[in-house]
């Protein structure tokens, strides 16, 4: 190497920010990476193409309420309030943005001890500060590109645009920087927490659902408008003039237009070191080689414990030696990887409409316990045995070449599951049959049909997941991969599972049947009217067909298992 090569090298490692060059090569090859793994995702590329079809249905309805605003400051209204209460809400959403992906994915140095011996620790952060500020570049153009258009448009005049886009790009930037700044201590504290590194999981399921619960009830909008109201009153609300400077008539303040530009120039450096600080803090994590060992030790200990306990126990109920063995395996394969089960609790999220009211006034619905006990018995089946085959990786070919057949390995995983779901099924339906007032009767309904449910949904699980497997595995966090059933298994597993559990409560319950019969009859075309008797017919020729159809589940879950070969 010349002299001169070394000593360029040498001088962009010096200084204590990070090299716009390097950084720049740096946070390129993350997004090409980041592309290349999405493209490979089919799952994550349908949530990507469903929320970019969202925004293009929105963008219409965005330049029409825009354009409006600008025919009103036209007509000599200023709109100052409201473009300040817009860019406020606009920063508080990047700022999230970059908490999360500091928290996240984004936050993580691939090949870590690789690429800081090459490069210096501020050309890493400054590089994920590059991928992280274009990455979220489509959540704010298209939106801001339409919006200034329609102000344009309205106003009669061209120079909106500038200040609205001078706005966004400075929004953008500081939220981002600040955000991510925030989600990388946070990483760094609980990676330092052995307490918050366990609970981890948990945590992020909490404020997922938290945050699905807030939108579906009506209560986050609330909260985000009171802290906007409250951050106008900051130089964030400044953002509104910058936006609205080069309007006439909108009522921008000149000297906070240019103070926010100012102030944003201003903090760009500083939240830079404290990026560099805040990476540092959360990837050199030391831990002892004693402290790691003894971990491992202790947690290799508790694993086998706990199976051994498992196996004597199903041993006492005369489970046999091989469908035992395949069963704790299962149990604790899922206490190892929850996150491997985290997408059972999707449906969850669509219930939290329903859920909200009952839990403000404490009335539990008549049908409620049946949506309970179809939601358990539909878990049940995707939990485990919706993709036996796949979720083998790499034991797959010595299951495949073991003596002891199919049927042993399906009746271990349909024994998992009934160990982990029935019981839950069972008291959660029951509970809320309670709480609802139901009559004895349906009580015990709800606890022979919730074992009943749960098993059936079991064996239709595994006969179509052996029929449709998945191998390929798909990114759920920065270095957590999960195998998930396959779309075709997914799709047509639910579809009979709601048919056979709603046949159990239309079966079962009047009051259920009557209520499925009304809402029907409401969407029913052509005025058709849907009488509870005629429901009852349908509902126990269904279940008649699905009753059929699980001994032939069962015998191709089976036969698949113990004849499958790999091509």
């Amino acid at each position: 190497m010349s002299p001169h090569n070394t000593e360029a090298q040498s001088s962009s490692r010096r200084g204590r920010f990070p090299n716009p060059s390097i950084s720049w090569l740096i946070g390129v090859t993350e997004l090409r990476r980041y592309w290349r793994k999405l493209r490979g995702q089919d799952i994550w590329m349908i949530v990507a193409g469903l929320g970019v079809l969202f925004i293009l249905l929105a963008l219409p309805l965005l330049f029409g309420i825009i354009r409006e605003v600008g025919r009103d400051i036209a007509a000599g209204d200023p709109a100052i309030d409201l473009f300040a209460t817009v860019f406020v809400m606009g920063w508080l959403l990047f700022f999230a943005f970059g908490i999360i992906s500091g928290v996240g994915s984004e936050g993580e140095v691939d090949e870590q001890d690789g690429l800081f011996t090459v490069r210096p620790t501020k050309d890493v952060a400054g590089g994920l500060v590059v991928y992280i500020l274009v990455g979220y570049l489509p959540f704010l153009v298209l939106p801001t590109i339409v919006g200034a258009a329609g102000l344009a448009v309205g106003v009669g005049d061209i120079w909106p645009i500038v200040g609205v886009l001078a706005a966004a790009i400075t929004l953008h930037i500081s939220a981002i920087l600040l955000g991510y700044a925030v989600g990388l201590f946070l990483k760094g504290v609980i990676r330092r927490s052995p307490w918050l590194s366990r609970l981890k999981p948990v945590l992020g399921l909490t404020v997922i659902l938290g945050y699905f619960w807030l939108a579906f009830t009506g209560s986050l909008w609330p909260l985000v408008t009171d802290a906007a109201s409250f951050l106008e009153a900051t130089p964030l609300g400044w953002f509104g003039d910058l936006s609205l400077v080069t309007t006439p008539g909108g009522g921008a303040t000149v000297t906070h237009a240019i103070g926010i530009i100012v102030l944003t120039v201003a903090v760009i450096p500083i939240f830079l070191l404290i990026i560099v600080r805040a990476g540092e803090y959360a990837w050199f994590v030391a831990r002892g080689a004693e402290e790691s060992i003894e971990s491992s030790r202790d947690y290799t200990t508790h694993q086998s414990s706990t199976g051994e306990r498992l196996n004597r126990n199903l041993a006492r109920l005369g489970v046999a030696p091989s469908t035992r063995g395949i069963a704790v395996v299962v149990l604790i394969r899922g206490y190892r990887a929850p996150l491997q089960l985290a997408f059972v609790i999707v449906p969850f999220i669509f219930l939290i409409p329903v859920l909200d009211p009952v839990i403000r006034t404490g009335l539990v619905p008549d049908w409620m316990p049946w949506v309970v006990m179809l939601y358990g018995a539909w878990a049940a089946g995707v939990g485990f045995p919706l993709n036996i085959l796949g979720n083998q990786g790499a034991s797959l070919p010595r299951l495949l070449t073991s003596p002891v057949g199919g049927r042993p390995v399906l009746h271990g995983y349909l024994l998992a599951s009934v160990i982990v779901f029935a019981p839950l099924t069972l008291i959660l339906s029951m509970g809320t049959g309670v709480l609802a007032e139901r009559p004895s009767s349906t009580l015990l309904l709800l606890a022979v049909g919730s074992v009943i449910a749960v098993l059936a949904g079991c064996i239709l699980g595994a006969g179509i997941g052996s029929l449709f497997p998945r191998f390929s595995s798909i990114e759920l966090t920065g270095n957590t991969e999960a195998v998930l059933p396959s779309k075709t298994a997914f799709v047509l597993y639910s579809f009979l599972a709601v048919l056979l559990s709603s046949s159990v409560g239309i079966i079962a319950d009047r009051l259920y049947r009557e209520l499925i019969a009304a809402m029907l009859t409401e969407i029913a075309p052509y005025g058709l009217n849907i009488t509870p008797s005629l429901l009852f017919v349908v509902g126990t020729g269904t279940a008649g067909v699905v009753a059929v159809a699980l001994p032939g589940a069962y015998m191709i879950g089976v036969n698949r298992l113990g004849n499958y070969r790999i091509s």
